[in-house]
C-alpha cells in the first residue's frame, strides 16, 4: 500500500514540478525566493524524495499556511508523517484532507480516506483500520469514477476480520489453559 501512496506522490510531484518551472519561467519568483502554493508543494516533494521527511513536512506546512483550503498539503504532510512513524498526526492530516476535499474533489477524498486506513493499519490498530477502510469502501462505491480500489478495501477488511477471529479463537484457548492450570 505504501507503494501506491509513493506512486501517487511521484506522479503528483512531476506535474507540480512542471508547475513550478512554468510559474518561475521569467525568473522573477526564483530571484525573489517566493513560490506559489504548487511550487512549495513541489519543494516538499523534493524533500520527500530525498528522504528528508522533516523538511518535507515543513514545506507542506508552509503550503498549508499559504492556502489552508486546499487538501493536497494535508495529504502529502500525512504521507511524510507516515514515513516518520507519526501515525496519529498522519491520520489527523489525512482526515483534514478528506474533509476539505468533500464532494468537489472525490479523487483526493478517496486517496485521503484510503490513507487513513493505511495509517491505522501501520499503527496496528486494526479496529480503527477496519472502520477507516469501511468508510473508504462506502465512499468508493458511490464514486467509482474517482480512481478507487474497491477490491483492495474489501480484501483489507476481510483480512482484518480473519485476524480478529484468530485473536478471539486464541483467547478461548488461553482461557481454557488458565482454567485448567488453576484446577
Amino acid at each position: 500500500m505504501l507503494r501506491i501512496i509513493i506512486s501517487v506522490l511521484i506522479v503528483t510531484s512531476i506535474s507540480l514540478i512542471s508547475a513550478v518551472q512554468t510559474a518561475s519561467a521569467d525568473g522573477s519568483q526564483a530571484a525573489q525566493g517566493t513560490y506559489t502554493y504548487d511550487g512549495v508543494i513541489a519543494l516538499g516533494h523534493a524533500q520527500y524524495m530525498a528522504k528528508n521527511f522533516d523538511g518535507a513536512i515543513a514545506k507542506y506546512k508552509e503550503a498549508k499556511a499559504m492556502d489552508a483550503g486546499r487538501p493536497e498539503s494535508y495529504y502529502f504532510a500525512g504521507c511524510a508523517m507516515i514515513q516518520k512513524h507519526l501515525f496519529g498526526e498522519a491520520v489527523a492530516s489525512f482526515k483534514v484532507s478528506a474533509e476539505i476535499s468533500g464532494e468537489q474533489n472525490p479523487v483526493m477524498r478517496a486517496k485521503s480516506l484510503f490513507a487513513v486506513g493505511i495509517a491505522w493499519e501501520m499503527q496496528r490498530d486494526f479496529k480503527m483500520a477496519k472502520s477507516a477502510f469501511s468508510a473508504y469502501l462506502d465512499f468508493a462505491k458511490l464514486h467509482t469514477d474517482a480512481n478507487v480500489f474497491i477490491e483492495i478495501a474489501e480484501q483489507k477488511i476481510e483480512v482484518i476480520e480473519k485476524w480478529e477471529q484468530r485473536v478471539a479463537d486464541n483467547q478461548v484457548v488461553k482461557d481454557r489453559i488458565i482454567s485448567e492450570s488453576t484446577k
